[in-house]
This record gives structure tokens, sequence and C-alpha cells, in this order.
């Protein structure tokens, strides 16, 4: 499959190439690391937001990739904020050196200058210090990918610089896991999902805790019913039977109060 820096894989096309599983290449795209769309009732990434390995093995197929429907990009917005600063510095950058004599010393120049705020100064509060060889890096992708800004994003873990939600890391990756699957359930309906999940998660441990302590409770009332039948001072049949019935009373007592509410 032949591919421009416009063209779009699958999630199952990625993960044939890479040799994992596609629910492995969706962890990848719940945690924010490639620029993706949607089409139908599955993802479709940027190949130019994949890894450089992975984009040589697309570019050597040699079959074209089938049309679809054009939409927007979904990047997130610092991610996008800072592709953007980079791809105005670079054309800054280049303007500035093609006007001198000296290219090469006139990108040093302009370069000196913008790492010490003399210029560009958005920029520089955006991108931070450069070096030389940092800016001919994205000059070259630039050049190889038509000018696109996109492929300044390549290389970056979109999900570490973005503003941090209310959520947990967890309820983040199962809210994720539920939103992206491919029968396209709707934002309300995740959410519940969601808190269902956690709520059965959350209660296991304290489910073990209580019904390893009923488990001693019932042994010592046994024994205690025990002696007491044996010393005569019960009647067998509540020796015996007591214990159970009133612990069977208390389990049926609060799955009734569960299901109440």
């Amino acid at each position: 499959m032949q591919n421009t820096s416009k063209d779009w894989i699958t999630t199952k096309e990625v993960a044939e190439i890479k040799g994992i599983s596609e629910r492995a290449v969706r962890k990848a795209i719940s945690k924010n690391k490639y620029v993706i769309r949607k089409c139908s009732r599955t993802y479709e990434i940027l190949v130019t937001s994949l890894e450089e390995n992975v984009r040589k093995k697309i570019t050597t197929k040699k079959e074209n990739l089938t049309p679809i429907q054009e939409t927007s990009y979904i990047v997130p917005e610092p991610q996008k904020k800072l592709a953007l600063a980079k791809y105005d510095l670079v054309k800054k950058w280049e303007a500035y050196k093609n006007k001198g004599k000296n290219k090469t010393e006139a990108g040093k120049i302009f370069l000196e200058s913008y790492n010490d705020k003399f210029i560009c100064e958005k920029l520089f509060n955006i991108i931070g210090k450069v070096a030389i060889g940092t800016i001919y890096e994205w000059h070259k992708k630039l050049s190889i990918n038509n000018d696109d800004w996109h492929c300044l994003i390549n290389g970056y873990t979109f999900g570490e610089k973005t503003k941090k939600s209310a959520l947990t890391t967890l309820e983040e990756e199962i809210f994720l896991k539920i939103l992206l699957h491919p029968n396209q359930i709707n934002i309300g309906k995740a959410i519940k999902m969601t808190k269902s999940i956690l709520q059965q998660r959350g209660g296991g441990a304290l489910r073990i805790t209580a019904a390893i302590m009923f488990g001693f409770l019932l042994f010592f009332l046994s024994r205690i019913t025990y002696a007491m039948g044996y010393a005569t001072n019960l009647p067998i049949v509540i020796a015996t039977w007591a214990p159970p019935f009133i612990f069977i009373f208390v389990a049926v007592a609060r799955l009734f109060h569960k299901e109440d509410g």
C-alpha cells in the first residue's frame, strides 16, 4: 500500500504492519499517541503521525489506499498550537536565511536572536529554545511532507502535555475503552458504564474482607452453640441450626436492602 503524507490507514492495517493486536493499537489511540479521525465504525490514523519504521513499511507497499470521505483532524489543542508555532518559526527562519548572502550564517544569526528572545518572542513562549539541528530537521520534514504542518506532531506523546481532567488514570482508561468501542457507544452511556465498572471494582476488596470476617464469626458462633448444646444449656436442634439460620437471615436482609437501593 503506497501512501502520501495526506493518506490515512486503518487500525487493523497498523496492527498487521506492527505485528500486534488491534486492541493494542486502540490502546495507543486512547493515550493520544496518534492523530486520528473517525470513519464509519472505526478509527483511521494519519500516516505521518506513525513511528518512522512503520511509515517506511507502509511506503514500500505498492497498493493504493481506498478513497475515503474527507473529515477533520482530531488533534489535541496544545499539540496543534505547538506544531503550528514550529511551522511559523521554520518559515520565518527560512525567509530570513534566504535574504542573506551566506544562508548558513544568516540561519545561525536568526536562531541566536530567537533563542535570546530578541525576535519571535510569542513563538519562543510556546516552543522554548531550539537547536540548529532541530530546526533543520523540522524544515526537512516539511519539505518531505509537502509543507503539511501535521508532520511536526510526529514523535510527541500528546496526552502528557494536555490539560489533565478531573478523572484518574484508571477512570480515563476505562472511559476511553468504552468510548472507542466499535459499537459507537455514546458519551452518556459510556459515563454510566464507567461508573458501574468502578463501583464493582471498588467494592471487591471490601466484600472479600467482609466475607472472611463473617466466616470467622460463623465458626466462633457455631463453636459456642455447640458447647452450650453439649452442656445441655441449649436444645440440640437450636444449638445445631441457630448459627446458619442467623447468617442466612442476615444475607437475605442485605440482598433485599441492596435491591431496594
